[in-house]
């Protein structure tokens, strides 16, 4: 009897717990259709600071997500896309359930969802600012929702260097690190952007500065402040 009201208990308390670690955080968008477009004709991305994501060979999948601060960002963020060619572009302001932090996924109701995946996953930038998007700021951690975005060890900006030799500096715990080379892509279109730069990340970035030269001229260095972490 001991072991039948035992094993009742079991199958009684397990969809509870399934329910429980199923629970996730969705963010989700202000307004439908999504903002977005593929487009045949493409402009010249005129931003320096394309995307800020994480990218990483493990297993990706289909779905968009995005690194929550531990601070209030007023319930919404801003989250651009773009590929590296320039014919997919998109931006949307997304809502986030209030006080939550940690790995979010976003709803994402695109019919070119799984386009954007198969095709260029690994060439999508991403840029997710604080606000919404008319009045977006501060940049946060975003990319295709993996075991690497939750608990990131380094982050990639893609930048649209034009035509300059590019590098970049994290600043920890207010203390500039040693500006690094980022990497000029060689192959395929590049449009919207040009170069990829690496940077250590933990809950001690607070701001990156770019820095680029022109033969053998400095350009004015710019600094972007994150969203705290």
């Amino acid at each position: 009897m001991c072991a039948r009201f035992y094993l009742l208990l079991v199958f009684i308390s397990l969809p509870t717990q399934v329910l429980r670690a199923a629970e996730e955080i969705v963010a989700t968008p202000v307004s439908l259709p999504l903002h977005e477009e593929y487009r045949q004709e493409v402009p010249v991305s005129g931003r320096l600071l394309v995307g800020m994501s994480v990218v990483t060979d493990d297993e990706l999948t289909a779905e968009l997500a995005l690194l929550a601060p531990n601070r209030d960002i007023d319930g919404m963020f801003c989250m651009q896309l773009m590929s590296r060619d320039g014919s997919y572009w998109s931006q949307n302001s997304f809502r986030l359930p209030s006080g939550e932090a940690g790995l979010v996924r976003l709803e994402y109701p695109s019919p070119y969802l799984e386009r954007l995946y198969d095709d260029q996953a690994k060439e999508l930038a991403v840029l997710a600012k604080l606000g919404p998007c008319a009045e977006a700021g501060l940049p946060l951690i975003a990319g295709w929702r993996s075991s690497q975005l939750e608990d990131p060890e380094r982050i990639t900006l893609f930048i649209n260097s034009a035509r300059t030799y590019t590098f970049v500096a994290g600043n920890y715990d207010g203390v500039w690190d040693k500006p690094a080379p980022c990497s000029p892509i060689e192959d395929g279109r590049r449009t919207a952007y040009d170069t990829s730069c690496e940077l250590d990340f933990n809950d001690g970035l607070q701001a990156v500065k770019i820095l680029r030269r022109r033969y053998d001229r400095m350009l004015p260095p710019e600094v972007i402040r994150l969203g705290a972490m």
